[in-house]
């Protein structure tokens, strides 16, 4: 994964994904960090946006901050994450790194007299700390509806007898979960769930557990605070509101989307279009011409989207022209199965990529991301040969309906193929080949053999080498000549020859390509 990005986000938090998203729709670099596993998988990655995802110390944050080289860092972490904002600060200040942390706003919090003005049938008990709110809780043995989260579960769980009063709202991540069983908090006490939470969901919470408190942070709007004091009203149910730890000094959510601008990036034929309309308009102008020709160069130098299928011959990655090279070089993003995507490592490792090869959902992946200019699709074998870049077309004229209303320019590269690459192999001609394909569908190879001298076949595995020459010696046709190539352009390669009926017990893997040579005798 490419490291560097141009603003750094430390995140998690409902600010930090409304930043990646607007990072993503204004073509800003971004590399947002987050925790855990369940903070990433709310976060979509695109070819502006990217993930890290782990709880960083010092030594790791450092270095995490060295090798991104970020020329801004925002700080949207949680406002009770103190321990991590002052580090990420520090840091900053070490390593020269413009810092500004995102404030959430507190328009919605309540002192101890506007709660207790809000909640007219049940009092609120605003406290400095952790140790105070379970102090406060001791008053009775009520039940608990804990929505603090998981990172302070230990100061309530302490208490066996505390322990057996909470109901925990927390996040439906699997180290949480884990967090609660190893507090010995089980079942119906664990409440997962992922908000927003309404004012009737959390009434209905409340119910459920037969609640007599409810805990909350000073979380603001975003957090969800007003909801909360509306739905302890309505319940009758007292709360402890847990003020936060410092008044911070820092920038608000629109300040830091005003700050992110200046790291726009413009797309290459981007920029190229927009020099080319300049002058054209300008020519329009020094020539007089009409308001309609102005228009006509307007429309005629818009950027247009390339969707480039390119065909990665036998395997291993080798078999790229130099001009496939060339074009994954400027590419946003890359698709293709994970086996074909990892063939293409070496060339690709800084890019974005995804393991769709469906052409249904890379479409709409591309509808999705409209900012994404240059895609790049790769296909196994030759792109006209059983490949991919078939099925694409067929669903790009089934979607858009002609030609000219496909939204993208599309370009097809083919590589080495896998009948041209056999026949090197093995120093045979093909010109006189019937080509066909058992990889993934029925393929009757006696009868096809019976019509045609030589065949050219895919294999797959369940049409694999043994089978099929099992089929030719039981069809009278054993022996055939046979030329199979094994994971042709990988390192464990082989070559095999021989006659059908000779090769009935080797096994051979399923990326295998052969030529049949029929006996001239059999018939």
């Amino acid at each position: 994964m490419q490291r560097q990005a141009s603003v750094v986000i430390f995140g998690g938090t409902s600010e930090g994904r409304e930043l990646a998203e607007y990072a993503e729709s204004h073509r800003i670099p971004v590399l947002v960090s987050v925790v855990s596993g369940y903070g990433e998988s709310l976060l979509r990655e695109s070819d502006m946006v990217r993930v890290h995802t782990g709880a960083l110390d010092e030594t790791a944050m450092r270095q995490f901050l060295q090798e991104t080289a970020p020329k801004l860092v925002l700080d949207a972490t949680h406002p009770y994450a103190r321990v991590v904002t002052e580090q990420v600060a520090a840091l900053c200040r070490e390593l020269d790194v413009p810092y500004q942390r995102v404030l959430r706003g507190s328009e919605q919090t309540a002192s101890a007299e506007t709660g207790k003005a809000a909640l007219k049938t049940a009092p609120v008990f605003v406290v400095d700390s952790l140790h105070d709110a379970v102090e406060c809780l001791k008053q009775d043995s009520r039940s608990v509806l804990l929505t603090t989260g998981s990172k302070e579960l230990e100061a309530f769980a302490a208490d066996p007898a505390m322990r057996e009063r909470i109901y925990a709202r927390v996040l439906p991540d699997s180290q949480v979960l884990k967090k609660c069983e190893d507090l010995d908090i089980h079942g119906a006490h664990v409440i997962a769930m992922q908000g927003p939470f309404s004012t009737e969901l959390n009434c209905a919470l409340l119910r459920t557990a037969q609640a007599g408190w409810l805990v909350t942070k000073e979380a603001g709007k975003r957090g969800g605070f007003v909801e909360k004091m509306e739905a302890a009203r309505q319940c009758g149910v007292s709360v402890v509101v847990i003020r936060r730890p410092v008044q911070e000094e820092g920038i608000s959510l629109e300040e830091a989307k005003e700050r992110m601008d200046a790291y726009r990036v413009k797309s290459p034929d981007a920029s190229k279009t927009l020099d080319l309309l300049r002058n054209l308009v300008q020519n329009a102008k020094d020539s007089e011409l009409g308001e309609k020709q102005k228009d006509d160069f307007e429309q005629t130098t818009q950027s247009v989207r390339t969707l480039s299928m390119i065909g990665m011959g036998m395997g291993g990655g080798k078999q790229l022209t130099l001009e496939a090279l060339e074009v994954l070089k400027h590419s946003d993003i890359v698709f293709g199965a994970s086996r074909m995507l990892n063939d293409l490592a070496p060339w690709i490792r800084e890019k974005h990529q995804k393991a769709y090869y469906q052409p249904e959902k890379i479409l709409d992946w591309l509808e999705e991301h409209s900012t994404c200019q240059h895609a790049v699709i790769v296909c196994s074998g030759d792109t006209g040969f059983y490949s991919g870049s078939g099925s694409m077309m067929r669903e790009l004229k089934s979607r858009f309906g002609t030609a000219e209303a496909i939204p993208y320019e599309v370009k097809v590269y083919p590589g080495i193929s896998s009948v041209s690459a056999l026949a090197a192999r093995f120093g045979i001609s093909w010109d006189d080949a019937c080509l066909a394909s058992a990889h993934g569908r029925d393929c009757d190879v006696a009868a096809l053999l019976k019509e045609q001298e030589k065949v050219f076949l895919l294999l797959d595995g369940s049409r694999n080498l043994k089978q099929i020459c099992r089929n030719l010696k039981e069809s009278g046709m054993g022996d055939t000549m046979v030329y199979a190539g094994v994971r042709m352009g990988y390192k464990d390669e082989r070559k095999i020859c021989g006659t059908a009926k000779a090769m009935t017990d080797i096994e051979a893997d399923s990326l295998t390509a052969v030529f049949l040579e029929r006996n001239k005798h059999e018939r």
